[in-house]
């Protein structure tokens, strides 16, 4: 399944330009290649219908990435804002579960390195820091939406 080619439901969501993601950008000083870019910007605050994707080392096996935060409302800035690097160094917040946990996609620079899901339920002490653990799902954004399948 192509990337931009997720099915999601058309709902009433904030529409963003390229300039709105720019300044997203310059404020939390990340830098997103144009073809994330292209998809965080179609799939603003977009739901999925009933994604799931396997993880054998969750308990049940599989996870739910439902809703693409987009960067407007409580999207990636607002959970940059509450998790910081808690999720995970270099960690970008792209999608979130029914329960709230995030899916990260990790940057390396401009390149890929990992697209996680981040148990909010499961930490471990890093230092004086409280760490979520994190469980990689894929090497990429676009190996994770071919792992995605509808109940």
């Amino acid at each position: 399944m192509y990337l931009l080619e997720l099915n999601f439901e058309d709902l009433e969501r904030p529409k963003l330009t390229n300039d709105d993601f720019e300044k997203f950008q310059d404020h939390y000083k990340i830098h997103v290649p144009d073809d994330l870019k292209e998809l965080f910007v179609k799939m603003n605050s977009c739901i999925l219908d009933y994604p799931i994707v396997k993880c054998e080392s969750i308990g049940g096996g599989v996870v739910m990435p439902e809703h693409w935060v987009g960067i407007a409302q409580n999207g990636m800035g607002a959970m940059l804002d509450l998790y910081g690097n808690t999720i995970g160094d270099n960690a970008l917040p792209f999608c979130r579960d029914p329960g709230g946990n995030p899916f990260t996609i990790v940057m390396d620079g401009t390149e890929q390195q990992g697209v996680y899901y981040v148990d909010l339920d499961d930490r471990y002490p890093d230092g004086e820091i409280m760490r979520y653990r994190s469980h990689w799902l894929a090497h990429n954004l676009q190996e994770f939406a071919d792992k995605i399948t509808y109940q």
